[in-house]
């Protein structure tokens, strides 16, 4: 599961990169060099690789929790994208909150089965 949703992750990020700043941002405000910061440096970032990720293994105690708020984290990203958008990649934008929310029931639904199982 935490592949799949790592995957999604990696395709949602390239998509933004794909993006035409002159037509994908059109109040021509530094919006598009954002992003592209926040991508590939930004919180998004920091919170992958926050906590033990970088050093020891994680169970599963661990885990969720910490994709619970990565998801959350994307959600509140990409929503506060919106008005920077052109309609058409605002669209696209909507269809990923679309699919984060989609994670954060997944994971949610995940957690729930794991404690049942205990």
């Amino acid at each position: 599961m935490f592949e799949k949703l790592s995957r999604a992750e990696t395709k949602h990020a390239q998509l933004y990169r794909k993006l035409d700043p002159a037509a994908d941002f059109p109040g021509q405000d530094g919006a598009f060099e954002y992003l592209t910061q926040l991508v590939d440096t930004g919180p998004l970032r920091t919170l992958m690789e926050a906590g033990k990720l970088g050093e020891t293994p994680l169970n599963m105690d661990e885990a969720f929790p910490m994709a619970v708020q990565f998801e959350k984290e994307t959600i509140l990203f990409y929503t506060g994208l919106q008005p920077l958008l052109s309609p058409g990649a605002a669209e696209i934008n909507k269809k990923i909150i679309a699919q984060e929310k989609e994670h954060l029931k997944h994971v949610v639904s995940a957690r729930k089965r794991l404690q049942t199982i205990r």
